[in-house]
């Protein structure tokens, strides 16, 4: 809110509440993920995905996983 920005990434489920409560525009990763391959930015989701998953530790349901990736084609 200070800095005046247009949008907040986050994913911790407490802090999107508090920035839902606040007004503040918020998204997460996956999120952002899906709009850049919309806008074909990125060649192929799923191995991003995966990456966040295996390397990065980064939790994901198997089910949004595949809804995301029958959002965006795959």
């Amino acid at each position: 809110m200070e800095m005046d920005a247009d949008l907040l990434l986050i994913d911790e489920r407490i802090g999107r509440e508090s920035a839902q409560h606040l007004g503040v525009t918020y998204m997460g990763l996956i999120g952002l993920l899906v709009q850049a391959r919309q806008r074909d930015l990125l060649p192929q989701l799923r191995p991003v995905i995966e990456a966040l998953r295996l390397q990065a530790g980064f939790w994901i349901s198997d089910a949004l996983v595949q809804r995301v990736l029958s959002d965006v084609g795959e």
